[in-house]
């Protein structure tokens, strides 16, 4: 009996990593998901008298449209002076 438990630990101990593998390989189709994101920060000198702007953009095909809608955003930050909005 103790040798047939043996036998059974072993085939099992080989055979598991090819079973995992095959078990991850068929849970195609894998997918990838890339987005792209970007920031713009107004920060001036003295944040206290002038305020921050700041502007985020997130899930975007393309960088430069992400980054062109962060600084877009920033721009339009209403709380921050205009001063602190071009920077």
């Amino acid at each position: 009996m103790g040798q047939r438990i043996s036998a059974i630990i072993t085939i099992v101990a080989t055979t598991l990593p090819y079973v995992l593998g095959a078990a991850l390989t068929l849970q195609l189709p894998v997918t990838f998901a890339f987005a792209e994101g970007g920031v713009a920060l107004g920060r001036p000198a003295d944040i206290a008298k002038a305020g921050v702007a700041v502007g985020i953009s997130a899930n975007y095909a393309d960088n430069t449209v992400a980054a062109k809608n962060a600084l877009d955003s920033c721009q339009a930050t209403k709380e921050a002076q205009q001063q602190t909005r071009s920077l």
